[in-house]
């Protein structure tokens, strides 16, 4: 390799001189429109002030040159680390065991300087150190880029590093990472399109190259027209000494007519000795003054071009669309980002005004951001930006947010603008807001589950002693109890929405399922819908909730429906499939596996491909208002998900629509459901003490007196702390325990550990009605088997008294 990685010390002065030089040029334009060439200090300044993160290296990696968006990103000083080795000045974090960043960042500068190409590099974390304290430094995220610059003969001059800090988003992947399975498809998302956006960034930057040259080649018409100048004013040089000649000439004719006069014809020799040799020395010096002349102006062209070629590359480079306007606001240059944003070629855009980029209803809110600009013009702080709308070729409005820096010339004050399209950035954050909101909702379901039920619990309790008591009563305690049931359903599917709402799993033979689907669809649906069915004879049981799953069949079966408004044929197809690493690997969320498919298909009007994207998405319907919420297909996913399957979509527009359900199959001859099933019990106690733990009085009371019926003696706590103390004053008199899981003081979840220290062995039942994932792990954890979901009925509650004292 041609270059050494090294980290020598230069002279700071002299790095600032170089990339000062560099970046002197004329700015761009037309040329009615083109201001005077920029001094190279305001190239500097133009330099330091782009938007972009960039460093610009030497070929022995010494820093040259940092913008004020790098020094902000990575809190540093210009003066602390320009001249300095790069890997001195960003060592990396000694903290961190995994140093892949430092290793990473050197075999890309290695590989840039081997090939002349620029390469781009993986999303890195390298820590940046804490200003002020040496020991200390900041987790980050970059996503950089090193592009190399070429001299005239193809090597390395300068090499240009960019990079993006994107911590943000790695913190938004931890966070999303404890929503629900469907924030995780989000993120994941995400993710592929921030890596989507980088790598579009650094393909630009290497097409700029080529288009870089050709610019310079544009400009050396100009230069040529500079050097004219400079022979014309070396020819008026020339002209200056022939008049001296010419003038001494004179002197000579006057001072022989009066040698001759007075007859003085010796000086007059002498005198004429004398001028000759003084025009003779005013030759020599006329002559080293136009070779001076045009040796400087030869060097001026030559630092002109090298500075445009640099600063057109940084231009060019950078990730955000670039224009440059004057005071009058007419744009002067822009980058080809611009123009592939705007979708205008570069001859449509210079010499307009900044209002030809703006829809015509947006203007007057630019002429106000302009004029409070260029009334007190002053760098944005980091973070302060406008956000205003756009308009391309073909007429379309986006959203983008601009970042304005004043840069004073000899031709006046000029204004760089970098623009960055806001239009992905806004649906991602749509799409979070949306999740967030399906969060707050789940919370808030769960909320009201558990108040609503502990309101249903008594009467479901207590309907069998109604029954014992009022037995000319029966049909009216039935309708009482079909009721409360139905209220205890619509709380079930309620807590769909709660975060992680525990299932209580048990086999369910779909079979029989899809009988009563076809009964339900033929009685419903309108006559002018064919309904077809397609079933294998031994279709697999799967693991889950029975009405769960009927209610994600019957559910995409509406939704057929609905999509036929004149009519059609639904067909309802179900079969044993396996899925291989490579058909899961496509589809998210999906892993290798048997499974039970469900497909609904129906001949439709279709779901265009930016809707389809959408469709379970919560909140979103293509219904019209009052006919939809937006929450059906959202439940879809949430319940497929929670029996850890995944589900296909699949549309044509006027052809149709297809929905497949993924559910992993249950292959073993008996499931264990983790959960003792429930059966009905003619269980009746001998006096046993039962401890009952729950916040609610009627809960409280009710089970009281199903458990006295059963022979039971009932102790009662509201809370955990008050049920260790009655543990403590009863002990080993105590055959069971019965425990909510969310009550004030102390939870059930610590209640049972404590429990557990202190009588190891005794039964639990644990009582709720909105008993997450990691909860009912916890609990298994503690040797807790039984669970009952509130509100439950008498018979159940018998049922598992009699397995956990009987045991």
């Amino acid at each position: 390799m041609d270059h050494v990685i090294e980290n020598p010390h230069c002279s700071t002065d002299a790095a600032q001189h170089e990339v000062a030089h560099r970046l002197q040029s004329p700015v761009r334009g037309r040329t009615a429109s083109r201001p005077a060439p920029l001094a190279a200090d305001a190239y500097r300044m133009l330099f330091e002030r782009v938007p972009g993160k960039y460093l610009v290296l030497s070929p022995s990696l010494c820093i040259l040159a940092a913008t004020d968006a790098f020094l902000a990103e990575t809190a540093t000083c210009r003066e602390d680390i320009v001249g300095k080795g790069v890997f001195e000045a960003f060592p990396g974090n000694p903290g961190n065991d995994d140093s892949s960043g430092v290793d990473n960042w050197r075999l890309s500068l290695e590989t840039v300087l081997e090939s002349r190409l620029p390469h781009t590099m993986a999303i890195q974390r390298y820590d940046i150190r804490l200003p002020g304290d040496e020991g200390a430094f900041h987790v980050r995220y970059w996503c950089p880029s090193n592009i190399p610059i070429l001299d005239e003969i193809g090597e390395v001059q300068l090499i240009i590093h960019l990079t993006e800090d994107v911590s943000e988003l790695a913190g938004l992947k931890t966070a999303q990472g404890e929503w629900e399975q469907a924030a995780k498809g989000f993120q994941c998302r995400s993710d592929e399109l921030e890596a989507t956006i980088a790598s579009q960034r650094s393909q630009a930057a290497i097409l700029a190259g080529q288009k870089i040259l050709d610019r310079a080649a544009s400009h050396a018409k100009d230069l040529r027209m500079k050097g004219l100048t400079d022979e014309m004013e070396a020819e008026l040089s020339r002209r200056e000494s022939q008049a001296v000649v010419l003038a001494n000439e004179k002197i000579l004719d006057r001072a022989a007519n009066l040698a001759k006069n007075n007859q003085m014809q010796g000086r007059a020799d002498e005198m004429q000795a004398q001028l000759t040799v003084q025009q003779d020395q005013a030759g020599v010096l006329a002559k080293q003054r136009v070779l001076d002349r045009a040796s400087n102006t030869a060097k001026e062209h030559r630092l002109h071009e090298e500075a445009e070629q640099k600063f057109n590359s940084l231009l060019e480079i950078a990730p955000d669309s670039m224009v440059i306007i004057d005071r009058s606001g007419t744009i002067m240059l822009h980058n080809t980002q611009a123009e592939d944003l705007f979708g205008y070629s570069r001859d449509e855009i210079l010499g307009q005004t900044v209002d030809f980029l703006l829809p015509a209803g947006y203007r007057l809110q630019d002429a106000d951001n302009a004029a409070k600009f260029f009334a007190a013009p002053q760098h944005q702080a980091k973070g302060v930006v406008i956000e205003l709308h756009g308009c391309r070729q073909d007429r379309t409005v986006f959203p983008f947010e601009v970042t304005l820096s004043p840069l004073q010339t000899s031709d006046g004050m000029l204004t760089i603008l970098a623009i960055r399209d806001l239009t992905e950035r806004n649906k991602l954050n749509a799409q979070l807001i949306r999740a967030q909101r399906m969060e707050s909702i789940g919370t808030f379901a769960g909320n009201i589950a558990h108040d609503l039920n502990n309101a249903l619990a008594p009467i479901l309790m207590s309907m069998e002693l109604l029954r014992i008591k009022n037995p000319n009563e029966t049909e009216l305690i039935n309708t009482m109890e079909s009721g409360a049931n139905r209220g205890a359903e619509m709380l079930r599917q309620l807590l769909v929405f709660s975060k992680g709402s525990y299932i209580e799993p048990k086999l369910v033979e779909t079979g029989a399922m899809l009988d009563e689907i076809r009964e339900v669809i033929k009685t419903t649906f309108p006559e002018n819908i064919a309904f077809r069915t397609n079933v294998v004879e031994r279709l697999r049981p799967v693991l889950g909730d029975a009405t769960q799953i009927h209610q994600v069949l019957l559910n995409l079966c509406v939704n057929a429906r609905d999509a036929m408004p004149d009519g059609g044929v639904l067909t309802l197809f179900a079969e044993n499939v396996e899925i291989d690493a490579s058909y899961a690997s496509a589809i998210a969320g999906a892993v290798p596996g048997s499974y039970v498919m469900w497909r609904i298909s129906d001949t439709g009007t279709g779901i265009a491909a930016d809707v389809l994207d959408r469709i379970f998405e919560p909140f979103f319907t293509t219904k019209g208002h009052g006919k939809g919420t937006g929450l059906g297909l959202s439940i879809v996913v949430g319940i497929v998900k929670s029996h850890h399957g995944f589900v296909n979509a699949y549309s044509t527009i006027t052809k149709g629509s297809t929905f497949s359900v993924y559910i992993p199959a249950e292959l073993s001859d008996t499931a264990d459901t983790g959960v003792p099933l429930v059966v009905h019990s003619t269980f009746q106690g001998n006096g046993e003490a039962i401890l009952m733990v729950d916040d609610s009085e009627g809960i409280r009371s009710a089970a009281s007196s199903v458990l006295d019926s059963l022979n039971l003696h009932v102790i009662a706590a509201k809370d955990g702390q008050e049920a260790l103390d009655l543990v403590e004053k009863f002990g080993d008199k105590l055959s069971a325990v019965i425990t909510d899981v969310h009550m004030p003081t102390m939870d059930g979840l610590t209640f049972v550990k404590k429990l557990r220290s202190i009588l190891p062995d005794i039964g639990i039942i644990v009582i709720s009605g909105n008993l997450d994932e990691e909860e009912a792990r916890g609990f298994i954890k503690l040797n807790v088997s039984t669970f009952l979901e509130k509100p439950f009925t008498q018979e159940k509650l018998t049922s598992a008294l009699s397995q956990v004292i009987q045991r």
